[in-house]
């Protein structure tokens, strides 16, 4: 069996390589979140950022990623929020203290 040798530019692609592999996983979870909840501009920005901060190093793609994870959720839950619930819109008529419909025009 021959011997398996490696030079230091060998090791060093190669952990490049499974870097850049890893945080393009950490970067898929909020690219999926940004197309289901259509936030895509934030899901392309968080996995080319933790692509490009893979290369680096995979301790800055990881929280990157969470960050935009979380920025995503948090735009969809205000987006939401800002949605009305019902069509009917009530007024208070302040003369009989009692609530009507407001008709639409």
């Amino acid at each position: 069996m021959e011997e398996f040798r490696l030079s230091y530019q060998e090791v060093a692609m190669y952990a490049i390589i499974l870097n850049v592999f890893i945080s393009a996983l950490f970067g898929l979870f909020p690219l999926l979140a940004g197309i289901k909840l259509n936030n895509r501009k934030y899901g392309l920005i968080a996995i080319i950022g933790s692509i490009v901060l893979g290369i680096i190093g995979i301790v800055l793609s990881f929280p990157f990623a969470m960050v935009m994870h979380w920025l995503i959720l948090r735009k969809a839950a205000g987006n939401s929020a800002a949605e009305p619930l019902d069509e009917n819109v009530v007024k208070a008529d302040r003369s009989e203290n009692e609530l009507t419909p407001i008709e639409n025009t």
